[in-house]
């Protein structure tokens, strides 16, 4: 198991919610592919954005840095449509 934390950037006056955190919970889990490897998702709102934080099968940490990123890359447009950048 390899775990791969982010950090979503949001504006500076804006302060995210749980049910934000909920909301990108199930964006992220929509944009997943099997190949992916993700096993879980834990999202938290943070101050000015939201923490990712991923847990992921798979040969190496490289392996699930790539992964990540391109899940995050699959969401990008619907994360930037809630005011979050990647």
């Amino acid at each position: 198991m390899h775990i791969v934390r982010t950090l979503l950037k949001g504006a500076p006056v804006t302060t995210p919610t749980v049910q934000d955190a909920h909301l990108l919970h199930d964006l992220l889990w929509a944009h997943a592919t099997p190949g992916d490897g993700v096993q879980h998702i834990v999202i938290r709102p943070v101050p000015h954005g939201m923490e990712a934080t991923f847990f992921l099968t798979g040969a190496s940490d490289e392996a699930a840095l790539a992964h990540t990123r391109e899940l995050l890359l699959r969401a990008r447009g619907p994360i930037a449509a809630h005011g979050l950048t990647v």
